[in-house]
């Protein structure tokens, strides 16, 4: 399973359009899952969600985009596009599928 989360400060004003592109990006993807949404400040969030610009996605604990504000300054200013999110998305079902090829189960033949 892969997991999907939404980082936002309250009153963001960019988390509609976060929503949107995610929900998007799931479609072009095929995948039909949901996502968790953590809305910053609050107690007792998980540890990778703090210190992320607002608004951020996560896959599988990763950011979409990591690294592309280049500075400070910029970080509120970048919003994944669907087609990153997509990537992103199929790139954490290559990497983990939901069933590992050697755990697999081969069909049984029957009795008769």
């Amino acid at each position: 399973m892969i997991l999907i989360e939404l980082v936002y400060e309250a009153g963001c004003r960019k988390v509609a359009a976060a929503r949107a592109n995610l929900a998007w990006a799931l479609v072009e993807a095929s995948v039909s899952q949901r996502w968790t949404e953590w809305m910053l400040p609050a107690e007792g969030l998980p540890g990778r969600v703090y210190g992320r610009p607002s608004p951020t996605i996560l896959i599988n604990g990763r950011a979409v985009g990591d690294g592309s504000p280049p500075d400070a300054s910029t970080k509120y200013d970048f919003l994944p596009s669907v087609a990153m999110i997509a990537k992103a998305i199929e790139a954490a079902r290559a990497a983990a599928p939901d069933i590992p090829p050697h755990r697999a189960r081969k069909p049984r033949k029957r009795r008769r």
